[in-house]
């Protein structure tokens, strides 16, 4: 959804003006990150409460599967990002054979592991296949652009996520809706005091900003 508010400002400036796209671009990582990086973290710590409130008791030992498919989650967030930059600077049929890439590799690896190791080899070819297919995209970006966005950004989250993390570890026996509030509070009071300035970057793309 914030991919599909940003994609219009991506496409004004991605033959037009490559300095702007740019700062678009590195904006929209900045923040997908803020978003990703506690999304991963926070379901590792909360996945059992989660699995057994959506499914039950029965369904418990399926966390283990839900912490594997949350990092393909995350990567996910990178890739809907790449992707569109690329149809922004209209060379979206090279995304066919990226994903038709992806598609065999993920067959390929399911052939393989899923018989040796069932739903967990599922889930870590999953996580494999989006891997590759983001990598797969930044080389083409690269190739196109002669640049990639910075993942600097992502030092701030990830020590803000380490704050979150060691409460949710220490305050594991709560329950989830307490620790979900008190784990978002102390991810964003971190950022906050990390001097991060991610909701001004949300508003500046949102108002058309660069």
């Amino acid at each position: 959804m914030f991919i599909g508010l940003v994609m219009p400002l991506m496409s004004e400036y991605a033959l037009s003006a490559k300095e702007k796209f740019k700062k678009v671009v590195q904006k929209a990582l900045d923040v997908l990150l803020i978003f990703a990086i506690p999304l991963m973290i926070g379901t590792f710590f909360l996945s059992e409460q989660l699995v057994v409130l959506i499914a039950g008791q029965e369904f418990i030992l399926s966390s283990g599967v839900l912490d594997i498919l949350i990092i393909a989650v995350g990567v996910i967030f990178l890739s809907v990002l790449f992707s569109n930059m690329i149809i922004s600077l209209r060379k979206q049929k090279v995304l066919v054979y990226v994903y038709g890439l992806g598609a065999i590799i993920n067959l390929i690896a399911n052939f393989i592991f899923i018989p040796k190791y069932s739903y967990y080899g599922a889930a870590a070819t999953t996580v494999i296949t989006e891997f590759i297919v983001v990598c797969l995209m930044l080389i083409v970006l690269f190739k196109i652009l002669r640049y990639l966005p910075s993942f600097r950004s992502f030092v701030k989250p990830f020590l803000a996520g380490s704050v979150m993390a060691l409460l949710l570890y220490f305050l594991a026996d709560l329950s989830l809706f307490v620790l979900i509030f008190l784990g978002a509070s102390a991810y964003f009071s971190a950022l906050y005091l990390l001097g991060d300035t991610s909701v001004k970057k949300v508003f500046s793309l949102i108002q058309r900003k660069v």
